[in-house]
């Protein structure tokens, strides 16, 4: 034992000091009696992944210093015995790969140069797997060489890219069946990549050979020519978007027509990718011609074609946009960045499918003439406070600050909900993604006369004259083409043919540098409607939410891949509990046994439909007072007028939004239980 140690000054310390002495020497000798060699493997072991040491002495020996103990256990052979002798992984390595292997070793180790290869290892077991190698090189002080190497295991990506070839495909069915070309431009050697539909589309055979730009530009009308060539420069940056319609020449059987290009910058700047799709001549070059017998009964038929090819394009899309959306927002299991890159523009691109169906249905009943709008009295506060939570999460992601300043007074106003819902959703969507950063929008409300105007201000950019000139042409998105917004052009045409149709009219005020004001005006309703009993008393709670509200909420739906997805999103929300019925008479059943605070059904449901369902739901004094919301992939605007004509209260579209869902579940149950507690108050009274 080491003698008492004493401390100049501390004299005074007494007994205490060889007592304190004794254990900061007994901290030492347990210091000094550690092994620093296990301390490193420690350390090493707490490193993400598997890493090790690879050491090549100056006269060509090869040993392991320092690895993971997984390192080990990947090769089967103990730290020991590759600390002396690297060579015993040869018999693990696959002949081939440990041949190509050897050959990096001695090629980018004389110069220092990283090294990246996929080797196949025999496990203990004798089962193979495939790892991913990185290693980086550097001299060592005995004159040899040295690679620090990072070893991952593919199998999960390799499973992740099966997931992501299997949406692809997906994406690829679903671009065939809506007629989206895809197009692949190589700037640096001028060939053109077109996919089976650009093929139809430009009137070629679908398996053509690659196009030079000149034998493209070829098929394009004279006067177009010069677009389409500078429409194939690289952009400045990655982001940059160009958009630009074409006439092309008749070819392969097709007339004349107008083409819509979609293209975007590579990373490396060496190719320009995109999409094609078949658009009405902007310009209306050709007079309409009359119809046939035959063509007129084919157009009278087509928005029944068009509702089925929407339906069945967004089942799909619901599970594609769902669990794409799931896999970027799940923080316990988190993707590689590369994989958070792919999942990321099959986000982007189910969403660009999404918003092309949408709004080729608009423009197709638009030009047919079958806008059926039934204009009533519409509460417009509550309608714009819904748009608004629908679109917070936008503004929220570009810290954009929304005001919805409508006086609780505010008369009522004739037209259309639906698409009066529309309007608004557009007028908002435009103004936050126009918008500068941090800035602000603002809903306002006045009557003028006869008139009600709803006014949507923003602190964007603003217009000049000769834009807002051509602010409501089709397919026309002014000097949008070159910023990262993203759009077809097509939203402000519709939405003044909408209000036109309503009886009302949009006007624009905007000063460039200092923002726009959108004003929409509608006939006021001859007798202002009473507000609905479950709307909230602060104009700004429809957009704030308390956490910790429970609810129980009935969700029917026979589609295996909805539900998981439903289920996934209820995973997240531990106040919230979901009951899953497949069926109609399931749902009743379990609607009985259960206190539920909201149904949401799917339409197309085995045997009982979701209308049916409804409808037994409401006779039964027991669920009479249950809001039953639709939840389908029919989106066409005459079927959600049906639903809500039936008795549905809310009536939600397929493929959803993850967060705008959560945003109006929360919005749903925290109107519930403000309802209750006003009833509990009237009643305690």
């Amino acid at each position: 034992m080491l003698p008492p140690a004493s401390f100049p000054g501390n004299e005074s310390l007494g007994a205490a000091t060889p007592v304190r002495a004794e254990a900061s020497a007994r901290a030492f000798r347990r210091r000094d009696d550690r092994d620093p060699v296990a301390d490193l493997q420690s350390l090493i072991d707490r490193l993400p992944g598997v890493v090790a040491r690879v050491h090549r002495s100056a006269d060509g020996h090869w040993s392991v210093p320092v690895a993971s103990s997984d390192f080990a256990r990947i090769f089967g052979i103990g730290l020991p015995a590759l600390r002396e002798d690297a060579r015993l992984l040869s018999a693990r390595v696959h002949a081939d790969d440990l041949a190509r292997l050897n050959a990096a070793w001695i090629l980018h180790g004389e110069l220092l140069r990283n090294i990246h290869e996929r080797i196949r290892v025999r496990k203990p077991d004798g089962q193979w797997l495939t790892l991913d190698v990185s290693g980086t090189a550097e001299p060592t002080l005995d004159g040899g060489l040295q690679w620090n190497c990072d070893f991952t295991d593919i199998a999960n990506e390799a499973a992740l890219d099966e997931d992501l070839r299997h949406r692809l495909k997906l994406w690829q069915q679903a671009t065939a069946a809506a007629e989206v070309g895809v197009i692949d431009v190589d700037v640096s050697s001028g060939i053109l990549l077109l996919d089976k539909v650009a093929c139809r589309l430009h009137g070629l055979d679908e398996f053509a050979e690659p196009l030079s730009v000149e034998a493209w530009l070829a098929g394009v009308v004279q006067a177009d020519r010069q677009a389409a060539r500078a429409m194939l420069v690289t952009p400045a940056r990655t982001a940059d978007v160009s958009r630009q319609a074409l006439r092309f020449a008749a070819r392969g059987g097709l007339d004349e027509r107008t083409l819509e290009f979609v293209l975007q910058g590579s990373s490396d700047g060496q190719r320009l990718v995109g999409t094609c799709v078949d658009c009405p001549d902007p310009l209306g070059a050709k007079a309409p011609q009359p119809l046939s017998s035959e063509a007129a009964r084919a157009a009278w038929g087509k928005p029944d074609v068009m509702s089925r090819i929407s339906h069945e394009l967004r089942t799909p899309l619901n599970g594609v946009l769902g669990f794409a959306q799931l896999m970027a927002l799940d923080q316990a299991h988190p993707l590689a960045p590369a994989q958070q890159h792919r999942l990321e523009i099959l986000r982007q691109s189910g969403a660009r499918l999404l918003s092309l169906i949408d709004q080729l249905l608009d423009v197709s009943r638009i030009e047919q003439g079958r806008l059926r709008l039934r204009s009533r009295p519409i509460d417009l506060r509550l309608l714009v406070e819904r748009c608004a939570v629908d679109i917070m999460p936008l503004a929220q992601q570009r810290g954009i600050e929304l005001r919805v300043e409508i006086p609780l007074s505010a008369p009522a106003v004739r037209a259309d909900p639906e698409a009066l819902e529309q309007v608004v959703t557009n007028l908002l969507s435009n103004a936050i993604k126009y918008n500068r950063a941090q800035g602000r929008v603002r809903i306002r409300f006045e009557t003028v006369e006869q008139s009600g105007v709803l006014s949507v201000d923003d602190t964007g950019t603003g217009l000049s004259p000769r834009q807002i000139e051509r602010l409501f042409e089709p397919f026309n998105r002014l000097d949008a083409d070159g910023a990262d917004t993203r759009g077809g052009g097509l939203g402000l045409h519709i939405t003044r043919k909408l209000l036109r149709a309503m009886g009302g009219d949009i006007d624009v005020l905007s000063q460039a540098g200092r923002g726009s004001r959108f004003a929409v005006s509608l006939p006021l309703a001859r007798a202002e409607s009473g507000r609905s009993p479950d709307q909230p008393s602060n104009p700004e709670q429809a957009l704030l939410w308390s956490e910790g509200v429970e609810a129980v909420v009935l969700y029917v739906e026979h589609d295996d891949v909805s539900t998981a997805l439903v289920q996934e999103i209820f995973a997240g929300q531990p106040a919230w509990r979901l009951l899953i019925a497949a069926n109609g008479p399931e749902a009743l059943k379990l609607a009985q046994q259960f206190d539920i605070s909201l149904v949401l059904t799917d339409l197309n449901l085995p045997g009982m439909s979701g209308a049916d369902l409804r409808s037994r739901l409401k006779a039964d004094p027991r669920t009479r007072q249950l809001r039953c919301i639709a939840f389908s992939a029919d989106a066409l605007p005459q079927q959600i007028e049906r639903g809500l004509a039936e008795g549905f209260d809310d009536y939600w579209t397929k493929p959803i939004d993850v967060e705008v869902l959560v945003a109006k579940l929360k919005y749903e149950i925290r109107s519930l239980a403000e309802f209750q507690a006003s009833n509990e108050a009237d009643s305690c009274r």
